[in-house]
């Protein structure tokens, strides 16, 4: 009994002294190295619309058809436009617009039907001030309803459209300005001209521009 009772003192003294060792040590497997928080994952890059489908005011001054005013004709309208985005910076668009000339009595007023490819260069991709440059080749024609088709091709010239433009985005809506210079390409002799064998040279190159204001829908 009195042997007993020693070995149970030293016993208990014993893990007691053990404990802070232990303690200090931490659990079995475990060490005191600082928890590092799992980083936190990248931020996915935003995504831009492939298609866009708007509507554009258009203010577009081109030659003089007959020749007797070298400030041009100025012709006001509309049309749509058609875009798709190859990449965030590269951007495709087919547009056509119908205007009428301006500052004239409407029942001598001349029409001008307009076609129009595009491609878009955007300096700001993902900014809501989207900044671009644009240039395209595009097609102006005769845009009286009545007239014939023989009309609409002779009177029908090939150009080339270059300039800038800038929009905000809004939501699935891009509100943009637009402005185009527009260098008229050289028509064809009169047909009658060339039958009568008269020395009839073609036009020369003759420059224009346009401005647009349009809203698109990206989806």
């Amino acid at each position: 009994m009195f042997t007993t009772r020693p070995a149970v003192t030293v016993a208990f003294l014993g893990t007691l002294l053990a404990t802070p060792v232990a303690l200090a040590d931490g659990a079995p497997g475990s060490c005191d190295c600082a928890v590092t928080p799992p980083a936190a994952a990248p931020a996915p890059a935003p995504r831009l619309a492939r298609w866009g489908v708007g509507v554009h005011l258009a203010s577009i001054t081109l030659p003089d058809p007959t020749g007797m005013d070298d400030g041009g004709t100025s012709y006001g309208g509309g049309g749509l436009q058609l875009r798709y985005r190859l990449s965030p910076r590269w951007q495709l668009e087919l547009s056509a617009a119908h205007a009428q000339e301006q500052d004239v009595d409407a029942s001598v007023a001349r029409q001008l039907d307009s076609v129009a490819i595009s491609a878009l260069y955007h300096l700001r991709p993902f900014a809501r001030w989207d900044v671009y440059l644009v240039a395209g080749l595009g097609a102006t024609s005769d845009g009286d309803p009545d007239a014939t088709d023989e009309a609409r091709q002779a009177s029908q010239m090939g150009d080339v459209r270059f300039g800038g433009g800038v929009e905000r985005r809004i939501g699935k809506i891009g509100v943009g300005a637009e402005l185009r210079a527009i260098v008229v390409g050289q028509r064809e002799p009169d047909a009658t001209a060339r039958m009568a064998g008269a020395p009839a040279a073609a036009e020369p190159q003759r420059g224009g521009g346009a401005l647009t204001l349009g809203a698109t829908y990206y989806f």
